[in-house]
């Protein structure tokens, strides 16, 4: 919450009736914890992720959760200038890599490039088609993979 916290030692021998305080002193913040302060960025120049995230529980629960409350807003805009992709899932289990559920007018997931050779959006299932979508009320499926 940003308040200042501080820690105060005391101490006491077998034989005294009452601690002896010995000052206080103002606690600090870890670097990583201030950078993740709302509105903060973090940035790096690494050769692996600035961020990863890993949740281990075997039921429920995913790894981000993300939402966006403003209108035209995005809840995860990712922007990638170089030869990989902006956002990349890999799902191993039965659910979907990526779901979005959006009630208003955009589409829920958008995919934009300006490269001749690659796709805005790619979706590979070995199984069944890599990317689907409905329209309507569920009534109508177009399937493309």
């Amino acid at each position: 919450d940003g308040n200042a916290r501080w820690l105060e030692v005391a101490v006491k021998k077998p034989s005294d009736s009452s601690y002896t305080t010995l000052g206080r002193q103002k606690l600090s913040a870890a670097p990583y914890a201030i950078s993740l302060l709302p509105g903060s960025q973090v940035r790096a120049n690494l050769a692996n992720p600035i961020l990863s995230l890993v949740n281990t529980a075997p039921t429920a629960g995913g790894a981000l959760y993300a939402q966006a409350q403003a209108d035209a807003v995005p809840a995860i805009n990712a922007r990638h200038e170089g030869d990989a992709s902006a956002i990349q899932a890999v799902a191993s289990g039965i659910d979907a890599a990526i779901f979005a559920l959006h009630q208003g007018s955009q589409p829920a997931v958008e995919g934009r490039t300006n490269g001749s050779q690659i796709a805005a959006i790619l979706g590979i299932n070995e199984a069944t088609g890599g990317v689907r979508g409905r329209q309507g009320r569920g009534r109508r499926e177009r399937r493309r993979g």
